[in-house]
């Protein structure tokens, strides 16, 4: 089973202008902590609002 940081690399060689949001309820996950190198650009802790999701999206996708 392939980790998170691995797909996101195979969808960014599919589509570089690819944008993902990494969310898990674990914070203590090394990529989470580095999320961005990964490729991610936000990160949402979970449970997260409709609101959270919302703001997310406006960041990335501007």
């Amino acid at each position: 089973m392939e980790t998170r940081a691995e797909l996101i690399k195979k969808l960014l060689v599919f589509d570089q202008q690819a944008k993902a949001i990494l969310t898990s309820g674990c914070t203590n996950d090394n990529s989470i902590a580095d999320f961005k190198k990964h490729g991610f650009q936000d990160f949402l802790t979970m449970p997260f609002t409709p609101i959270e999701l919302d703001s997310s999206l406006k960041i990335i996708l501007q």
